[in-house]
């Protein structure tokens, strides 16, 4: 029997993003038509009901027969958000591209969206630097890197299979960074452990904990992201909110003060997904802009420039962006075409251009890709879903991380090989996870400290291997 991840996953891909699969629709010009026979209809024309009466058209009313009306939200036809659909003059064609859907980059409960139902939005895999988290039901389990307690278990000792994150429950969403790592629970708090330098675990203190310590100050917390020494989050209403190092700015508060509690954000609001790498940040918000801060040197902000910004600047050059991911030195993102594009260092390839220059300080897209509905950013190497659960990866390649087989990087995008329907795909340091339909979890690349969490004790792998079951 065919899994519910995958039946969602792909029948969402197959549909007009944000038609719900209750509607009686048909996809009729790349919008939904409840009628594929009323082409003809004239605007403003009655339209008869389920029981024979008409319905009038334009009276702001949504009446049976009517696929929307004037003033129709997204919630009026079952979807998540509070945007207006557009609906054509004979309201039997809609328009729900406004509205949240599986793929869009946002995890919405509202939309019934859960890492079962949505893996791409809601990702139950998470890969830091050298270690990995897995949400499975609302329980976390990690492995691999834990010198300083980013494995949660209490302890401080590598593992190279996953082992259980203990006195945290009810969780939603888990995000693995370099040496730490947070969650959020079903009421919206956030639990952050492991190295606490910066005061990037947000309880205000710098002290380490192997276990699971509460973020003061903020909820409402509908995901957190975790970076090098510093961790962001977006609440519920849009707002942002960053702790930790700021070094660089990365905070995004005009400062380059370390925060050992969150601050708020000022200068961006309607965010709905946000991402962090080792010292700079960026968020989407619900127009589908891409804000970016933080960390310049090698471009990867994408304004065009080298110089760090300690508030939020607009990717100008980009627009339609669903998802956003960065690491070290590199920042790439997906867009609503379907397409990937990278910006910053491409010292390895991991821009996916054949070129000598050092950086690339505004986005460029990468050739030969489409269909694309994830991207994942590691230190040198970069990799990509695509909407038949093909994971594709360029870049460096020292460990295998690129997953083809050999050692050898290049900058065109090639196939994973031996992994079929994914569902996710991150990148770490120099290891890569993917999970598939029947929520496996397979990893390659790189294996000194057990990333590839499969109990396996050799330096690297350069293709996949299943990670042991929690």
């Amino acid at each position: 029997m065919i899994d519910v991840r995958s039946w969602i996953f792909f029948g969402l891909l197959l549909i007009l993003p944000g038609c719900s699969l209750d509607f009686p629709a048909a996809i009729d010009g790349g919008c939904m038509n409840c009628d594929a026979d009323s082409s003809d209809a004239e605007p403003h024309d009655a339209s008869t009901d389920a029981d024979g009466g008409s319905a009038v058209c334009g009276n702001g009313i949504l009446e049976s027969g009517e696929a929307c009306d004037t003033n129709t939200s997204c919630g009026d036809l079952g979807l998540s958000g509070d945007a207006l659909v557009d609906c054509f003059d004979d309201c039997m064609t809609v328009d729900t591209s406004t509205c949240w859907h599986c793929g869009d980059g946002v995890c919405s409960a509202a939309a019934g969206e859960t890492p079962a139902a949505c893996p791409v939005d809601c990702r139950p895999l998470s890969v830091g630097w050298n270690h990995s988290c897995r949400l499975d039901s609302t329980e976390v389990w990690c492995w691999g890197l834990n010198t300083l307690g980013a494995l949660g278990n209490g302890g401080s000792t590598n593992s190279n299979v996953p082992v259980h994150v203990v006195e945290l429950d009810n969780v939603v969403q888990v995000s693995a960074g370099t040496r730490h790592s947070c969650a959020v629970d079903d009421s919206g708090s956030v639990w952050c452990w492991g190295s606490n330098s910066n005061g990037q675990l947000g309880d205000d203190t710098t002290t380490n904990s192997p276990i699971p310590v509460a973020v003061q100050g903020i909820g409402d917390i509908i995901q957190v992201a975790a970076g090098r020494y510093h961790t962001c989050a977006v609440d519920n209403h849009g707002q942002v909110w960053c702790w930790g190092g700021n070094i660089n700015g990365q905070l995004g508060n005009a400062s380059n003060v370390d925060e050992h509690t969150p601050v708020e954000i000022l200068e961006i609001e309607g965010v709905v997904h946000i991402s962090v790498g080792h010292n700079h940040s960026c968020g989407i918000d619900d127009q589908g802009r891409l804000w970016c801060w933080g960390y310049n040197e090698y471009g990867q902000l994408g304004l065009g420039n080298t110089s760090d910004r300690f508030v939020p600047f607009v990717v100008t050059s980009l627009s339609g962006v669903v998802q956003v991911d960065e690491s070290y030195s590199h920042t790439c993102a997906v867009t609503d075409q379907h397409q990937v594009w990278c910006w910053g260092r491409s010292s390895s390839g991991q821009l996916g251009q054949e070129t000598t220059e050092t950086y690339i300080d505004e986005p460029l897209l990468v050739p030969d890709l489409a269909d694309i509905v994830q991207v994942s950013v590691g230190a040198y190497t970069t990799c990509a879903l695509d909407d038949q659960g093909q994971v594709w990866c360029w870049g460096g390649n020292s460990h295998g991380q690129l997953g083809d087989g050999t050692l050898t990087s290049r900058w065109h995008p090639g196939v994973v090989l031996n992994l079929q329907a994914a569902v996710a795909v991150e990148v770490g340091d120099e290891t890569a996870c993917a999970e598939v339909f029947n929520g496996s979890v397979w990893c390659w690349g790189r294996n000194e400290n057990g990333e590839l969490g499969a109990g396996l004790t050799i330096d690297h792998s350069s293709d996949p291997v299943q990670v042991e079951r929690w």
